[in-house]
């Protein structure tokens, strides 16, 4: 399961996308976006994008 969130926390997509890669889906404006996930040993684990 991965969340999707805006820079101000709010969710904006979640769900389980395939594999370790995400593609930025036009409908997200430029802009700094977090994804939580979890990690290989089922640890919660953030990542920082920047979407320009």
């Amino acid at each position: 399961m991965k969340n999707i969130y805006d820079s101000s926390g709010k969710l904006i997509k979640h769900g389980n996308f395939a594999g370790s890669e995400y593609k930025m889906t036009p409908e997200l404006v430029p802009g700094l976006y977090f994804v939580r996930y979890k990690d290989m040993e089922g640890k919660p684990a953030f990542v920082k994008i920047i979407k320009l």
